[in-house]
């Protein structure tokens, strides 16, 4: 029995830290020109979101899906699932989340959405009187 004291934590490890950081930076290396429009297209979602303008919510919610899907193929589907046999569920997941938001960009009523105003003033009033 005293064999099982001389565990540790790491000892319960899939795979080792240092694989899955290789698998990360190979991921990144083979995607890196995608990472500056996605940064753009994340700064026009921003600004989307400020002006508030009618077809915000819709532009932002296909905007995410495609990012859900996207991720969902290209890291778990293509480089996690090499270590790890759950990687397909983890996509098969990100894929059905991408589909629940296209829907709801779709088919959802976002005029209660678009059309909530929050006066600045006000916004900034109750957060200095905390």
């Amino acid at each position: 029995m005293d064999y099982l004291q001389s565990f540790s934590l790491r000892d319960f490890l899939i795979f080792s830290p240092e694989s899955y950081f290789k698998l990360f930076e190979l991921s990144n290396k083979t995607l890196w020109p995608l990472h500056i429009p996605l940064v753009l297209l994340a700064i026009i979602a921003l600004v989307l979101l400020y002006k508030r303008q009618h077809f915000a919510s819709r532009v932002i919610l296909v905007w995410l899906g495609l990012v859900w899907a996207f991720v969902g193929y290209s890291y778990f589907r293509v480089y996690y699932s090499q270590i790890a046999t759950y990687a397909q569920s983890i996509s098969y997941a990100l894929w059905a989340e991408a589909c629940l938001l296209f829907l709801y960009a779709f088919f959802a009523n976002h005029e209660s959405i678009n059309t909530l105003k929050v006066p600045y003033e006000k916004w900034r009033w109750t957060i200095h009187r905390r």
